[in-house]
């Protein structure tokens, strides 16, 4: 315990009493202890007002009211900065130990029971109980300034990836139009070479758009600004048109797609415009992440509760299960030494997709084994859920 004196409050109608506390405390090894003796409820609030104590022993019976009373008194007038309080009575102990528990008083002692080592230990007891609670309320405070400083940073962040996004999309629309009117010979005759450069120049625009697209679509997600579009839909016919968009990218790789849906699929509730979003990004990441000749596919099936699940596999590289908690986080990438071309982007289309999943009211799950390939799930809810369940 800390040895410094301590700043003591002492509220007992009966002067010889109280001095008999502070005697009796001095005996205990408290001589350098500073002591407050009051008489009266309204000369110890006045005294809490002035001074800044560690701990108050108050008489249950004073003259104008009782001891729990000034210390709801108190309490209304310093709230956390109330000292740890201890009651003492001569009379009526039974119901001054109840008002005790009922004022949240740190301790109580029966006046003929207290001997200076009780009454020491209990001081002791409840300014090490003080000290600990301003501690908590002290980290308390800095962890709730801490929190209002990163949702500062945060909003900061955003507001930063949503103006940097709206700034750089009208030039680089521009200068892809500009690249797009030289490819295309508008200016004159360019060579095959020339095309080549070209064609991978306005790659490079729609490639930084899309991640322009990204930051924004984020952005708007985590602040609840942007609205999903939620009707009923036919997804068999969304998951063959992402699909059918992936096919030439899958071919150049030599990844065969397969696509699997059961016979009879219900129309889900779902946004189709972001769904295919998502689809088409874990599409993308599985063809990216697999070598020549293997194999991506997409599923759906109907699930026990009648929703429909999207399944999109593949047999890549795989995720180590280090990172299998942090693939969602905005700007994470998996390190691979294997696929230079795989470290393209800035990692934010996992994390648009499960915030968009997150706005359907659902999940993002994935499973993954090195070298075994990836599978990541999530559930639509189905229009009619009572479908019976078929297997894909």
């Amino acid at each position: 315990m800390n040895n410094e004196p301590l700043q003591i409050l002492v509220v007992d109608a009966d002067e010889l009493y109280a001095s008999r506390i502070c005697q009796m405390l001095e005996n205990e090894g408290g001589s350098e202890h500073r002591y407050t003796i009051c008489h009266t409820g309204e000369q110890a609030v006045q005294s809490c007002r002035e001074y800044c104590f560690d701990c108050a022993l108050f008489d249950y019976d004073l003259l104008d009211m009782s001891g729990t009373d000034v210390i709801q008194q108190i309490r209304l007038v310093l709230d956390e900065k109330t000292p740890p309080v201890i009651i003492l009575a001569a009379n009526n102990v039974s119901e001054a130990a109840t008002q005790s528990v009922r004022v949240q008083a740190t301790d109580f002692l029966a006046k003929v029971d207290v001997t200076g080592r009780s009454l020491s230990r209990s001081v002791n007891n409840a300014v090490e109980k003080g000290r600990l609670r301003r501690g908590i309320q002290e980290r308390r405070r800095e962890l709730t300034l801490a929190n209002l400083e990163l949702e500062r940073q945060a909003i900061e962040i955003q507001r930063f990836y949503h103006t940097v996004s709206h700034e750089m999309k009208t030039p680089l629309s521009a200068t892809r139009e500009f690249v797009s009117i030289v490819h295309d010979q508008l200016l004159g005759p360019v060579n095959k070479e020339q095309a080549e450069v070209l064609q991978h120049a306005m790659l490079c625009c729609d490639q930084i758009t899309t991640q322009f697209n990204d930051l924004i679509d984020l952005t708007r997600l985590e602040t609840g600004k942007l609205a999903l579009n939620m009707i009923p839909c036919d997804l068999e016919i969304a998951l063959k048109r992402v699909v059918a968009m992936v096919a030439s990218t899958a071919n150049e790789k030599y990844i065969k797609l397969d696509v699997r849906l059961p016979a009879q699929m219900p129309e889900v509730m779902m946004d189709e415009g972001r769904v295919t979003q998502v689809v088409s990004n874990l599409l993308n990441n599985a063809i990216k992440f697999t070598d020549a000749g293997g194999m991506v596919r997409v599923a759906a099936r109907i699930v026990s509760c009648g929703n429909v699940q999207i399944r999109v596999s593949d047999t890549g590289q795989g995720i180590p299960k280090a990172y299998l908690t942090d693939v969602f986080d905005r700007l994470f990438q998996v390190e691979s030494a294997r696929s230079p071309d795989s470290q393209s982007g800035l990692g934010l289309g996992l994390s648009v997709a499960r915030e968009i999943i997150r706005g359907h009211g659902q999940e993002m799950m994935v499973r993954s084994r090195l070298e075994r390939g990836s599978l990541f799930t999530f559930e639509l809810d189905a229009v009619a859920p009572n479908v019976q369940v078929v297997a894909a």
